[in-house]
């Protein structure tokens, strides 16, 4: 970057001696070459402070946003200066996909605390008192001045056909060590090396390569008459390896949370009235490792096989698995079963979260880690603090909901159908999936082992790119039923 970099700094006026921090960090900032755009010296009384602020985001090459956990409660339910900033941050990301020139700061509390939700999972700089703190606010400005190194190039392809190496391997022959010709000995460890190789090799490529594996996917797929005959908590499983479904009934319910909700976020609102007109079948669980391990067996899911953590396969969730992912396994259940699977669509997952329930959790007004595996390091609503796991859980872990749904809140965040939006909800009133010819983000509801309770809340939904996999995601499915 040849130009002077331009920066906004994006805070909340938590105390004058955090805007006294603000103001030196600016201060440092324009002292090391950043052209930065300050409220404290660039707004004056009788200035638009919506329009100063529109203007100074989408004219600046980056944007630094300082984090706290009253910016972060300012932004996420969209008050004063800075939920008005939150909307315009929120439009270029989303809206733009203009990821790299939003830069959170975490200047008090952690990522669970202080960080907006839009901008979870960002790489962030630490500037909290630490003594990192010099070599962090250098890496903040290598970043603005765009004066990372470059990776190193790649050289040409070797000449494998080259002499050279031949001749010195063979000098290695001649001289003897302990006694031993020199050949014998590095003949003798090169058969070692070779056979440890070969053995290591053998068992990655029998515990990478499943559908090797002598695996029989047996249809019972459900008769015309029997999936008339189905009445709400009925289930069932169309093949010996398929996820086991249940049953919810037709309803109509209030989607998103009412204003008064603890930690409520700003695309929760405003509330909607959604019609379920016909009764549909869920995955009684998460999909798990074992369903997950059948489909790669038979051919399907693209033989991609996540990685567990080395937290176990079998009956804990599968995760590392993508939007993407999700939906080639649909598409392999489909296809095996002659049925219609496919994802949630985001107001079917409220509506059998919450079971005909009105408040943040099925079971009530509060959490606690026996009820369901998320970082119990932080209470909600009164709560009180428990155990933080770290890993996710066998998947019949905890109580199921009214309708016998398992996990609806927390263990692994869920992808569902729709695309994302970031500002507020509005999706269609008979609870189908709102799409897009061109969806980068798509929405995760449930929480997961890492995140804090509000994110398990039955209406909280956020975002997330659809190619992307990691150890939080992973889905349920949803299977149509005939009237």
């Amino acid at each position: 970057m040849t130009a002077t970099p331009k920066a906004f700094i994006s805070y909340s006026w938590d105390t004058h001696r955090h805007k006294a921090w603000v103001q030196a960090l600016a201060t440092r900032l324009r002292r090391d070459g950043i052209d930065v755009t300050l409220d404290q010296w660039h707004i004056v009384p009788g200035d638009m402070l919506p329009k100063f602020m529109e203007t100074a985001i989408r004219e600046s090459d980056y944007v630094l946003i300082v984090c706290t956990p009253n910016y972060r409660n300012k932004s996420n339910t969209r008050k004063g200066g800075v939920g008005y900033e939150g909307d315009i941050i929120s439009g270029e990301v989303f809206g733009k996909n203009n990821q790299r020139k939003f830069v959170p700061i975490l200047r008090l509390g952690d990522v669970d605390t202080a960080i907006p939700t839009g901008l979870i999972g960002k790489i962030y700089i630490d500037l909290r008192d630490s003594p990192y703190f010099e070599s962090n606010y250098r890496e903040l400005l290598i970043t603005l001045h765009g004066a990372r190194p470059p990776a190193p190039p790649i050289g040409p392809r070797p000449s494998f056909a080259s002499i050279a190496p031949i001749s010195f391997a063979l000098s290695m022959f001649k001289e003897p060590i302990f006694g031993l010709e020199r050949g014998m000995l590095i003949a003798g460890l090169l058969l070692v090396v070779i056979s440890i190789l070969y053995l290591w090799t053998a068992q990655e490529r029998t515990s990478a390569s499943p559908g090797k594996q002598n695996i029989k996917i047996e249809a019972t797929t459900l008769s015309s008459l029997k999936e008339r005959t189905l009445k709400p908590t009925d289930h069932f499983k169309e093949c010996n390896r398929c996820p086991e479904m249940i049953v919810v009934p037709a309803g109509i319910f209030q989607m998103g949370s009412p204003e008064n909700e603890p930690r409520r976020l700003k695309n929760e609102g405003p509330q909607q009235q959604v019609t379920i007109s016909s009764q549909f079948a869920v995955g009684r669980f998460p999909v798990t490792f074992d369903e997950w391990d059948a489909c790669t067996a038979d051919g399907g899911c693209g033989g991609y096989r996540p990685s567990d953590q080395n937290w176990g396969r079998g009956q804990r969730p599968v995760i590392n698995v993508s939007w993407k992912d999700a939906m080639s396994y649909v598409s392999w259940l489909s296809q095996k079963t002659s049925k219609a699977y496919r994802l949630p669509s985001d107001a079917e997952r409220e509506y059998f979260t919450r079971a005909g329930t009105t408040t943040p959790f099925w079971w009530g007004n509060t959490i606690s880690p026996e009820q369901a595996n998320y970082n119990g390091n932080f209470p909600y609503n009164g709560g009180v603090k428990g155990q933080y796991r770290g890993k996710t859980v066998p998947v019949d872990t905890f109580s199921p909901n009214p309708w016998g749904l398992y996990q609806v809140h927390g263990n692994v965040a869920e992808w569902v159908q729709d695309c994302f939006q970031a500002d507020r909800l509005d999706v269609p009133r008979d609870g189908s999936a709102r799409v897009e010819v061109e969806c980068t983000y798509r929405i995760i509801r449930g929480g997961s082992w890492r995140g804090g309770p509000t994110y398990a809340r039955s209406a909280t939904r956020f975002g997330g790119i659809a190619d992307k996999r990691d150890t939080l995601r992973s889905f349920r499915v949803v299977r149509t039923l005939a009237p």
